[in-house]
C-alpha cells in the first residue's frame, strides 16, 4: 500500500478580524452567516493519497503538474490583494471569481495532471545509504556463509 500527503495551495479569503456569526429566520429554517472583512490569502489543504499494489519492491511518488503552487499565489495576492466586506460564502465565491477572470486562476485538483509514478527503491537512497545498505549485505552474507560446515 503507498500512502501519502498532498498539501494544495490555493487562494482562498482570510477574516481579517474574528467574526461572530450573524443568524437569520427565512421561510421556517434559522440560517448561520459570517460577515466581516476579509482579504486574500492562502488556504492549505491536505490530501491523503492511497494506492494498494501487490509488489513491494519498488516505491511510489505522487506527481502534480500543478500551475498553481504557492510562490505564484503569494505573488499574485502580494501583487493585487483583493479585499472584500460581507457574507463570507459570498466573499469565498467573488474572491475566487476576481482571480479567475483577472489570471485565469483555478482552485481545483486537475485529475489529468495527477500522476502516481513507480520509483525504485534505490532512488529514494543516498550514496551513503546505499554504501551502509551494501556494507550490511555482505556482512550477513558472511556470517551465513561462516556458519556452513
Amino acid at each position: 500500500m503507498y500512502a501519502g500527503n498532498f498539501i494544495f495551495n490555493e487562494i482562498f479569503p482570510i477574516a481579517k478580524e474574528t467574526i461572530q456569526p450573524n443568524y437569520y429566520e427565512a421561510d421556517g429554517e434559522i440560517f448561520e452567516e459570517y460577515v466581516g472583512n476579509f482579504t486574500a490569502g492562502i488556504k492549505k489543504t491536505n490530501y491523503a493519497i492511497f494506492k494498494f499494489s501487490r509488489s513491494n519492491d519498488y516505491s511510489i511518488t505522487f506527481k502534480y503538474q500543478n500551475e498553481w503552487h504557492k510562490d505564484k499565489l503569494e505573488k499574485i495576492i502580494n501583487i493585487d490583494p483583493y479585499k472584500m466586506n460581507g457574507d463570507r460564502s459570498e466573499v469565498i465565491r467573488e474572491t475566487i471569481n476576481y482571480y479567475e477572470e483577472k489570471y485565469g486562476y483555478y482552485s481545483d485538483i486537475i485529475k489529468e495532471k495527477c500522476n502516481l509514478v513507480k520509483t525504485e527503491i534505490f532512488d529514494l537512497l543516498t550514496e551513503e545509504e546505499i554504501e551502509t545498505v551494501a556494507r550490511v549485505y555482505g556482512e550477513k552474507m558472511m556470517e551465513d556463509y561462516s556458519d556452513l560446515p
